[in-house]
């Protein structure tokens, strides 16, 4: 695939590269951000310097003691007095370093940090016996990593037990983790937790890592939420048990809001690089919509706390400022001066200055210039009441406070406390219409009468559309309190981030048989909620079942669930297990749930008191049997009936005993344990198995000072130790292990790693999950959750559906919502395209023009749609009057997409946006390299307004997309790929009539003649050659020279190559970057090596380029002479960074060998005769001829392929005519 982007129009020159020269490390400065800074007069001169030189110095570690645990005392007293003594003034060559310190203004000593080089972390013993105990408590959830300032804004929030919280941009979880805390900061022993705590994002595969943050602390009150922040839904919630409906509103709200991260230099040394006037300028309108909606959801006398990581006043008090003026008395900032008294901060602004992009000071809205206005909004300027709002009232108290790294050793913030002191009414308009900007302006549509008449379920949310996201089914400033007889369309994808369709939440009565057998089984108290326990599937079995807090179960239980987008809730307290020695229960109790369970079951049922040497016994054997036991419990055990049941530690039973702890000198026998411990165990046959997952055995066998083995299915020696292992098991009566259920329950499905807040990547390894291995480090990305085969037929039958209704739209309405698409991906530009260098590793200097150059191809495409799809009328002399005969095109119905990675958004667009325009409706199945490319496509057009289900991008696994080009719903299948993927494409829609559109491989040649423009030929084919890696389909494979210019061609082209610069393509001076697999790569060398020894010059000595590495994505590009046809290289598709060059004697030739080719793409010439060019492309077998250009696809052509390329078209207006049916019309008029 090519692109229409122009790749170096606005990219610096190459530089000549020195072999010899060294990277060196990134310099701390940044000359434009402390410009910047100084002129907004954030702090005094005198202080400045101070300030300037934290920012240089990399952060202390930082982490937390979670609140909720019995025993976080029982952790924060093992780090005082176990570990600080011994790691004072710890000394390695000669580097000295203190020991971890309390964060003084943390409550109660919970919060800590330390700073150590980390050649000390490896050589000291006693700093590595603390990291060891610090990984092993924050795996369990002892422990949370976070950055200091970022605890700051739960902690002002204030939250009190059974409070409704809501974190409107939570991932990665780190202070949700502590508004759970607090919410179940009082628990009492057999009482339920109640309150909630909703924690959203906007990004579903963030939403994930935010499970997993959240999940150790297994709280029935969280439940985890998929949506814009700026447009959260209201509901209308179910009754509760007394009867009472509980409005969906909060007591408290966090907005933490994304922000450019300007203050985050020191953990992020990226930022003193990439800084620049306009990071902030995109986001303001955007932290102003969710803090409108937080407050809108907040209740009277609730607080809010509104947050960033940014020095900036755009983004901090000028924010603050327009929420305030909007809100007209109904908000007032809180003093919290006596709240965190050791906390040093500094005051909000009330004056601030702004720049333009460009670093210009503009004083007020009407001194923009008239180019930059659609960029600009009022409420960036300090408004003229800023004194009124005491943004700065430092005299007073601080409302809004600044934290600067200088001050206790942290990174930077800004935090604001607002109350909400009457119900808020968003204004008709928050924004003149003089000051709309002109991207809004252009997306502006007149509403349809049904829209006019669309019911408005809850007028605030609908006015935070209106006020902040210019609503696009009704004129910005119009009133939004309109009523109406019966409600449009669902709009639930309209309100979430489009993803993978979650299971359902379903409840069980608590006269289920399921949950009578374990209720009785376990002995669970009477009184305990049995009706607060839901199952995610629905089958005849229940595989896993969760329970909820009353509050959750109020908003599952809605009529209006439909509108929020639930990712995950629920904590796991059973799980179905099947053995083949039949058990009087077949459910045992999950360690997440054991816990708040262990208080609700019968101490007669299943519950058994044990001593320190059988927790060690079933540590440190995988399946121990009965005999391993000591002597004194074999009988207790071997009567226990077979099934699950609950051990029970007490460490004070063992107090008395005067042995030493084999690891922990100056602890006792139990070690740092000193609370009582409760476990699930399996009791088979003759053996039993601890129910913890490995990382829960490693933490318990690191504070009792022993060793363990991993959980028994979970294993370091591989596949076959696994199979033994699990076999042995079999025989011995099927104990189940914890870690073997960490996938099995399809609605969730993932065992994610461990990730801290600085390095929020999550891994899956579920069957229902797809990990994104980034070629920038061969590292796991992001996660995308894989469609089940029934969930992809569901899908396909809402497309079905959903097109009757959206081709009886007007085309012009359809043309519209195109326009909006493309404005909507516009504005994304700059965080699409750093996803998209992280999924396919392209340049980042490079992928910004993806973004842009599809936006410029899809306006061409809606330019021409009216024209491309207009009735063809028939008229003949003399027929007037008498007939009307015309012939129509006619949407042929569903069109799957089948896209590839690497050129994500252009590809796509060549088939979406003319199926969709045309009246169809589209499933989009995206390459499983770039699948949150098709993601970001459903985001565009849900907020542009698409019906439901005309747009749908669905993950599937192969097996799936084949039985779909099947399915008789499907009516066109547009697949761009390789020649193989393209034959099996072809053979499954062989059983049905239906058109297929093919955009295959190439092997695209050039032909150099002796008149060309050299310096020009040489620069253009290059890029050409190696732009993306080589990996396009029409990219420049074989060049063929006239032999009079063959060697200055030769020698130019090898230098302009060796210009390149191979490394990590988030570093702007990167030119060439990965190759989307090392598989790919480890292909094109195979291809190089084999050309070499054919015979072939290599021109290219890879030690050049010193980021190559064989067994990586990293390949150096190379330029090969002295090749034949007669090589792999010169006719198999290579799609990598190489090129064979071949003198030729005449024109003749050039074709014979231009035309010696399975594939046909595109070709090119490159002369001064313009004749001799038409000439030789009447002769030349491809689907598009270039003169003195390659490598670029013009919209307004036909973009087809012969022979192995594929076949039908896509681009320009006869692109219209693959995805539409012509249907003849024929009227007599008159009869007589």
């Amino acid at each position: 695939m090519g692109r229409r982007f122009s790749k170096r129009k606005n990219a610096p020159p190459r530089k000549e590269r020195d072999p010899n020269a060294t990277y060196i490390e990134l310099k701390k400065e940044n000359e434009k951000l402390e410009e910047y800074y100084k002129a907004q007069q954030i702090m005094s001169d005198e202080e400045w310097p101070i300030f300037w030189e934290h920012l240089k110095v990399t952060l202390p570690t930082t982490f937390r003691i979670t609140g909720t645990r019995s025993h976080a005392v029982e952790i924060r007293d093992t780090v005082k007095n176990a570990f600080v003594p011994h790691l004072s003034n710890v000394s390695v060559d000669g580097v000295v370093a203190g020991p971890p310190r309390p964060l003084a203004w943390y409550p109660d000593d919970l919060g800590w940090h330390y700073d150590v080089p980390r050649t000390l972390l490896k050589k000291s013993k006693e700093y590595a016996k603390f990291h060891q105990f610090l990984v092993a408590e924050t795996e369990v959830g002892n422990i949370s990593r976070q950055e200091a300032v970022s605890m700051i804004p739960p902690l002002l929030l204030d939250v009190q037990p059974g409070h409704w919280v809501m974190d409107m941009c939570a991932a990665p979880g780190s202070k949700t983790a502590q508004i759970i805390e607090m919410v179940h900061a009082n628990e009492q022993h057999k009482v339920v937790p109640d309150g909630l705590i909703l924690a959203n994002d906007a990004d579903y595969r963030r939403s994930h890592m935010l499970i997993h943050q959240t999940k150790r602390l297994q709280s029935p009150c969280l439940m985890v939420t998929n949506h814009d922040a700026s447009m959260m839904p209201s509901l209308k919630l179910a009754p509760n048990k007394a009867g009472d409906v509980v409005p969906f509103e909060f007591d408290r709200v966090l907005a933490d809001v994304p922000c450019s991260g300007d203050a985050t230099l020191r953990k992020n040394p990226m930022v003193w690089l990439n800084w620049t006037h306009g990071g902030a300028m995109g986001l303001h309108q955007t932290q102003v919509s969710i803090l409108q909606r937080g407050v809108q959801m907040l209740k009277v006398g609730g607080r809010i706390v509104y947050s960033t990581c940014s020095f900036n006043p755009m983004e901090n008090e000028a924010v603050v400022a327009e929420m305030l003026n909007r809100a007209n008395g109904t908000l007032e900032l809180v003093d919290v001066s006596n709240e965190l008294p050791q906390l040093k901060r500094r005051p909000g602004l009330s004056s601030w200055k702004v720049f333009t992009k460009e670093g210009q000071m503009v004083e007020k809205m009407e001194d923009v210039p008239e180019d930059a206005k659609g960029k600009f909004y009022s409420s960036m300027w300090a408004p003229k009441n800023a004194g009124e709002l005491h943004l700065d009232r430092w005299h007073v108290g601080s409302a809004s406070l600044r934290i600067y790294p200088h001050l206790q050793d942290t990174g930077g913030f800004f935090v604001a406390v607002l109350k909400k002191t009457a119900p808020y009414v968003v204004p008709n308009s928050t924004r003149p219409a003089t000051e709309k900007p002109a991207a809004a302006e252009s997306s502006e549509t007149k509403e349809t009468k049904e829209e006019q008449t669309e019911k408005t379920v809850a007028v605030e949310e609908e006015s935070a559309v209106a006020g902040d996201k210019h609503k696009l089914d009704s004129p910005a400033g119009e009133a939004s309190e309109e009523t109406a007889k019966k409600p449009r369309m669902s709009r639930a994808e309209r309100f979430g981030a489009p993803g993978p369709k979650e299971e359902p939440f379903l409840f069980l009565d608590a006269k289920n048989p399921d949950v009578e057998l374990f209720s009785k089984f376990y002995g669970l108290d009477v009184d305990f909620p049995k009706d607060q326990f839901l199952v995610r599937s629905e089958g005849e079995k229940n595989k896993t079942i969760y329970f909820v807090s009353e509050a959750v179960k109020s908003i599952l239980q809605s009529e209006e669930i439909h509108r929020l987008k639930v990712v995950n809730t629920g904590v796991r307290t059973f799980i179905r297990q099947d053995s083949n020695t039949p058990a009087e229960c077949s459910f045992r109790v999950h360690s997440e749930g054991i816990a708040m369970m262990r208080q609700f079951v019968s101490d007669d049922a299943r519950v058994m008191a044990v001593q320190l040497k059988e927790v060690i016994t079933l540590l440190q054997s995988p399946y121990p049997k009965i005999s391993e036991f000591p002597e004194e419990m074999q009988a207790r055990l071997t009567a226990l009936p077979t099934g699950c049941c609950i051990f029970e530690f007490d460490p004070e039973l063992e107090k008395n005993k005067d042995e030493p702890n084999p690891r922990w000198e100056g602890q006792g026998i139990t070690g740092f344990v000193k609370g009582k411990l409760v476990f699930p165990v399996w009791k088979a046959q003759v053996s039993f198995n601890m129910l913890l997952n490995k990382q829960e055995r490693r933490s318990l066998a690191m504070r009792l000072g022993v060793d363990c083995v991993d959980s028994p299915h979970v294993v370091e020696g591989g596949a076959k130790g696994t199979v033994a292992k699990a076999a042995a098991a079999a025989v011995e009566g099927e104990s189940p292990s914890e870690d073997s259920s960490m996938a099995e329950d399809g609605a969730e499905g993932s065992d994610e790693v461990l990730a801290e807040e600085t390095a929020e990547i999550p891994t899956t390894m579920s069957p229902s999950t797809l990990s994104i291995i980034t070629p920038v480090d061969s590292t796991a990305f992001a996660t995308v959750q894989i469609s089940s085969s029934a969930q992809v037929q569901a899908a396909v039958e809402r497309a079905h559906k959903a097109q009757k209704a959206w081709k009886t739209v007007p085309l012009k309405q359809r043309v519209d919502l195109a326009r909006r698409f493309l404005d909507t991906l516009g504005h994304r530009k700059d965080e699409l395209a750093k996803e998209l260098t992280m999924q396919m590793g392209r340049p980042l200097r490079y992928t910004p023009g993806e973004i842009k150059g599809t936006q410029d191809r899809g306006k061409y495409m809606v330019d021409v749609a009216e024209e491309a799809l207009k009735d063809v009328e028939i008229n003949e002399p003399g027929l007037e009057g008498k007939f009307k005969r015309f012939i129509r095109k006619e949407p042929v119905g569903v069109v799957l997409i089948v896209a590839p990675w690497n050129y994500p958004y252009l590809s796509s667009l060549n088939g979406v946006l003319p199926s969709i325009i045309a009246g169809n409706a589209v499933i989009l199945k995206h390459s499983s390299q770039t699948p949150l490319c098709g993601e970001r496509f459903a985001q565009a057009w849900t907020e542009a307004g698409l019906p439901d289900d005309v747009f749908q991008c669905i993950h599937m696994s192969h097996a799936d997309t084949e039985s779909l080009v099947g399915n008789p719903l499907i009516n066109y299948v547009n697949f761009t790929g390789s020649v193989d993927g393209g034959h099996q494409i072809q053979k499954a829609a062989s059983g049905k009539f239906i058109a297929t559109g093919l955009e295959l491989g190439g092997k695209d040649p050039a032909y150099v003649r002796p008149d060309c423009d050299l310096k020009y030929t040489v620069e253009t084919l290059v890029d050409g050659s190696f732009f993306n890696s080589g990996q396009c389909c029409c990219a420049i494979e074989r060049i063929y020279v006239h032999a009079d210019v063959y060697d200055a061609f030769v020698d130019a082209f090898v230098k302009e190559v060796k210009n390149y610069r191979l490394g990590n393509p988030l570093d702007p001076e990167t030119t060439l970057g990965p190759m989307v697999k090392a598989k790919a790569a480890e292909f094109v060398r195979d291809q190089i090596a084999e050309a070499v020894k054919q015979g072939a010059k290599a021109h290219i000595e890879p030690s050049l380029f010193p980021a190559d590495k064989v067994g990586t994505p990293y390949m150096a590009p190379q330029v090969l002479t002295e090749v034949t046809h007669k090589m792999r290289v010169m006719t198999e598709e290579s799609f990598g960074p190489v090129v064979g060059i071949m003198k030729v004697a005449s024109d003749e030739e050039a074709i014979q060998l231009m035309n010696d080719s399975d594939f046909g793409l595109s070709a090119s010439i490159w002369t001064a005769d313009a004749e001799a060019a038409l000439a030789i492309g009447d002769q030349i077998e491809t689907g598009t001829w270039f003169m003195n250009r390659c490598d670029y696809l013009d919209p307004a052509l036909a973009w087809v392929g012969v022979k192995d390329s594929g076949r039908g078209c896509t681009l320009s207006k006869f692109g219209y005519d693959q995805v539409t049916r012509l249907k003849s019309f024929h009227l007599k008029l008159s009869t007589a």
